[in-house]
């Protein structure tokens, strides 16, 4: 068990590390690729302090090494949701569960564009964790869309316990089995029907469930009960959210989006943490 798992491998998650270590804390990072993060397609940073002229992807890079450096761990992969449990969190990864004492979100404020009437067949056809639910549909129908990094091994997992799957996308996945099916259209909107119905823009699929997977989650999804402004997480002055052992930093937080800010707020979160073990 880790003392500290960091969802988010961007400069508040990396300052979040780095600080964490230098106070003997144990972390996880537990991040998609850093080529993902929007920070990465900037060709040049000029206003950062020390680095100056990089490109995003060099400056996410050398945060990186950083915080490898420190002593802190690296986990590439997609957190489905955190759950409290007694004195510590148990931390959904793929088709693996981490444990810690403490979590700090540092999620970015990628938004994910959601389909029209999904929200409303959350949990009645529409799921975000193939891991979770897999199972409840075995031997039915399975849509699978988005864009996560892990879409074709989860599209597997999906079809090895039985589920019928197809996958729907602007293009067929990298990594995805010749075995399983795919449709090559864009997702519009889910909507009734027996059970499900998915438009697209070349017609309307059924099946029992839609297995939305995006590497991009909001906050509310990730945990129940978070508190949140729209898309932004709510923190107190000591970057702790609503859930006791939970903490917030960078741009999930809010505005300014700058790379000095998220820094900032990811140490300033470490601080916070490490205080409260010796409370």
């Amino acid at each position: 068990m880790y003392d500290v798992i960091i969802v988010g491998g961007g400069p508040a998650g990396f300052s979040a590390a780095v600080n964490l270590r230098a106070r003997g804390k144990t972390c996880l990072i537990i991040s998609s690729d850093i080529t993902a993060n929007p920070l990465a397609r900037s060709p040049k940073v000029d206003n950062y302090v020390g680095m100056a002229g990089v490109t995003g992807l060099e400056m996410l890079q050398k945060m990186k090494e950083d915080a490898l450096s420190s002593g802190a761990e690296f986990r590439h992969g997609r957190v489905l949701s955190i759950a409290p449990y007694k004195d510590r969190f148990m931390v959904a990864i793929g088709n693996d569960v981490a444990e810690s004492r403490r979590v700090i979100l540092a999620i970015g404020a990628a938004i994910p564009k959601r389909l029209e009437g999904e929200d409303d067949r959350i949990g009645r056809g529409v799921s975000y964790c193939a891991t979770c639910d897999g199972m409840l549909y075995r031997s039915k129908r399975a849509l699978v869309i988005g864009d996560a990094d892990d879409l074709a091994e989860e599209a597997a997992l999906l079809t090895e316990i039985g589920v019928q799957v197809t996958v729907v996308g602007k293009r067929r996945p990298d990594g995805l089995a010749q075995t399983i099916s795919f449709v090559q259209a864009t997702p519009k909107a889910v909507e009734e029907g027996e059970p499900i119905t998915l438009r697209t823009d070349g017609g309307t699929l059924s099946a029992d469930v839609v297995f939305a997977l995006r590497n991009a989650a909001a906050p509310a999804t990730l945990i129940s009960g978070l508190a949140t402004d729209g898309n932004r997480i709510l923190v107190d002055e000591h970057y702790q959210t609503n859930i006791p052992g939970v903490y917030a930093a960078g741009d999930c937080v809010g505005k300014p989006y700058q790379v000095a800010t998220a820094v900032a707020q990811g140490l300033l979160a470490a601080f916070a943490v490490t205080e409260s073990f010796e409370q």
